[in-house]
């Protein structure tokens, strides 16, 4: 996986006021919804002070952003959770578990 050269400046530039976990979380946020090979802007989820995608209530969860991702994701492969478990690098049946957990 890439990250594209304005990216990467704006990483460079950024404050990083939760310092090193801050960073590797934002990493994995954006590896996690990334869809293709390229990490883009909007997909680090940083922009001067935001450290986190929002909701109404507050910053996301991982759980809650797990959940979006596996939707998304069923959403992609039309249902098909063969497909979406494959997709996701797990086994059908941990994403039955983790479809009960988030009550999908």
């Amino acid at each position: 996986m890439k990250i594209e050269k304005p990216l990467l400046t704006k990483l460079k530039k950024y404050a990083w006021p939760g310092n090193i976990r801050e960073l590797e979380h934002a990493v994995e946020r954006a590896v996690i919804l990334n869809e293709g090979k390229l990490i883009e802007s909007a997909e680090l989820l940083i922009s001067g002070s935001t450290h986190a995608p929002k909701n109404e209530t507050g910053p996301l969860t991982m759980d809650e952003m797990e959940k979006q991702f596996i939707l998304r994701s069923l959403k992609d492969h039309n249902g098909h959770v063969s497909n979406t478990a494959r997709t996701l690098g797990m086994t059908r049946t941990a994403l039955y578990r983790r479809m009960k957990k988030y009550g999908i």
